[in-house]
């Protein structure tokens, strides 16, 4: 697991919150059946949300995280984007799980400390560790990591998920 600080700026992460609460789906989600409260975002949505360079940023992420070895350019991976809306009586939280894609890069769009519960737990480096994290701070982690979303008690907790898939190279041709 690696932390980014200001992946997003603080501009970015308000205009992201105000995309989920204006607009989110409620549709079951595919790991706990809950309702989802997220808003899917295609990549020209999101760039139109952050900005060019935060979106080239994001996109240069999981190649950093690898070093290359996974990815080495930006056409090598697909990505599917999403802001996360959790609350008390909403989404209270995500069980443990892992991702179902070669990358995983989650954005806190709020401070940690703004809001009761809502902590981002993983399992790595032999322990279970929570993650406190500010305003548009990284976590860039392989999805194949065990991870949870503590109950909220209070609060609104907002995140951007990133899930970045390997393009085979079969796929380059569609």
């Amino acid at each position: 697991l690696v932390r980014m600080t200001q992946a997003i700026t603080p501009e970015g992460c308000a205009a992201l919150r105000q995309a989920v609460d204006t607009e989110r789906s409620i549709s079951r989600d595919s790991v706990d059946r809950a309702a989802e409260h997220q808003r899917d975002l295609h990549p020209v949505e999101l760039e139109e949300l952050i900005g060019v360079d935060a979106m080239q940023h994001l996109w240069d992420l999981p190649i950093k995280f690898h070093g290359g070895r996974l990815f080495q350019r930006v056409d090598q991976f697909r990505v599917e984007a999403f802001v996360r809306r959790y609350t008390k009586g909403t989404r209270p939280w995500n069980v443990f799980h892992k991702d179902r894609a070669a990358v995983t890069v989650n954005v806190a769009l709020g401070d940690d400390l703004a809001h009761g519960g809502g902590r981002l737990l993983a399992v790595f480096d032999g322990a279970l560790q929570e993650i406190v994290r500010q305003e548009g701070e990284a976590t860039i982690h392989p999805s194949s990591l065990l991870h949870a979303v503590t109950s909220m008690t209070w609060g609104v907790r907002y995140s951007l998920i990133l899930f970045f898939h390997r393009v085979w190279w079969n796929e380059l041709d569609d």
